[in-house]
């Protein structure tokens, strides 16, 4: 079960795979506190007013299926199969070019923390030109071109 703090820890992350025993609350209203560790805007933004309203004002516990009707678990994956699977996910994640990776996450990290617009904004002033002149962007695009696969360098952002 992640609860509290742990489930706060689980709406920060960026995608998450659960087996099917996992659940999900956030019991502060039924200890006479409240989840003010970031976990009441980014469930706003996760889940919209009803369903946020729902497991903080209630303390309900989500089951996994509902978590993945939600959107918020990816995968729900055999707990012996869990570590591999996330493993194999990261792999199929480092094949793609570091660069982009680097910049796409970046960027949409940004809207999280500051709203579409300034994200908007603040993606083009800081990642557009270093992108679009890093080695890794010549190389995904002459790939592209030569119908190849790139062949990834190290990325230097």
């Amino acid at each position: 079960m992640y609860a509290g703090g742990g489930f706060e820890i689980v709406l920060n992350a960026d995608v998450i795979f659960a087996s099917p025993n996992a659940s999900f609350c956030l019991p502060e209203v039924l200890r006479g506190v409240s989840a003010l560790a970031g976990a009441l805007p980014r469930a706003m933004l996760l889940f919209g007013n009803h369903r946020t309203m729902d497991l903080i004002l209630t303390g309900r516990r989500i089951s996994v299926d509902e978590a993945v009707s939600w959107g918020l678990v990816k995968e729900i994956v055999p707990q012996e199969q869990l570590l591999a699977r996330t493993i194999d996910y990261a792999k199929e994640i480092s094949d793609k070019s570091p660069d982009s990776v680097i910049i796409s996450r970046l960027g949409a990290r940004e809207v999280w923390e500051t709203g579409v617009s300034r994200a908007t904004m603040r993606g083009q002033e800081l990642y557009a030109e270093a992108m679009l002149r890093s080695k890794n962007s010549a190389e995904g695009l002459a790939a592209y071109r030569e119908k190849r696969d790139p062949r990834w360098l190290p990325s230097y952002l």
